[in-house]
């Protein structure tokens, strides 16, 4: 036997085999039985607290009709984020789903994103992706000693920020008056922090002085950004009222 009559046998029988794992749609185009599912990205990472989003795109010959989606951060039971079933089957389906990492994760946990879709005909397919932990977020604390106060009093703030990764760096306080732009009015940095466990610690006060110029009913916010040494954030809020 030739070698060109033996490839072509070859090649015959795998067409027929493909065909027989197929069915066949109306304009004769082999389509896969179970719901295509594809994630994009199928791996991501971020800091506690951070947003992923994760686009899940899938295609069924007999219809989109089911999607669930769970989420389960290391060993705790899984969590139901969605579970949706349409009202008529669609052929696709391209969304994104967002997931937050919780404020108390740490470096190098993780969290698995189960995806499965249904078809028309309850053939499902499943589809998981994986969400690691960078780095903590650092967390803050703040604590006014009065939330009402005349022009040019001097309001006393406890601030309490603890990082479990990193030490803390700075501290930036903005001030906002009813609504308007946030302008910084101090910045602290931070080289001694107290380790507890692991954890960085600073416990520390801040005296903020309501401006003279300030109007009876004028609302002030401050805004408390803390920052560790990997450059990551978290901020504490509080509000006086001008008496």
């Amino acid at each position: 036997m030739s070698i060109n009559k033996y490839l072509g046998i070859v090649i015959s029988m795998v067409i027929i085999g493909f065909a027989f794992s197929c069915q066949k749609s109306n304009n004769n185009i082999p389509v896969i039985d179970s719901p295509l599912v594809v994630l994009t990205p199928a791996s991501d990472s971020g800091y506690a607290g951070d947003q992923i989003v994760i686009d899940y795109s899938t295609t069924a010959a007999h219809g989109i009709k089911r999607i669930q989606i769970y989420t389960q951060f290391l060993s705790n039971p899984k969590f139901t984020a969605k579970d949706s079933t349409l009202a008529s089957a669609k052929p696709a389906e391209d969304l994104n789903f967002d997931y937050t990492i919780p404020d108390s994760a740490t470096r190098g946990q993780q969290t698995v994103i189960t995806f499965v879709i249904t078809d028309g005909n309850g053939s499902a397919s499943t589809k998981t992706a994986t969400v690691t932990v960078t780095g903590s977020r650092p967390s803050i604390t703040v604590t006014p000693g009065s939330t009402t106060a005349n022009r040019g009093d001097t309001v006393v703030f406890n601030v309490m920020m603890k990082s479990l990764d990193k030490p803390i760096e700075t501290l930036d306080i903005s001030q906002i008056i009813n609504g308007g732009s946030a302008t910084s009015i101090a910045g602290f940095p931070y080289s001694g922090n107290q380790v507890v466990n692991t954890t960085y610690i600073v416990n520390t006060t801040y005296k903020y002085q309501v401006p003279p110029s300030s109007n009876s009913g004028d609302n002030i916010g401050l805004l408390f950004t803390v920052v560790n040494s990997s450059g990551v954030s978290n901020y504490g809020n509080a509000t006086i009222k001008v008496n």
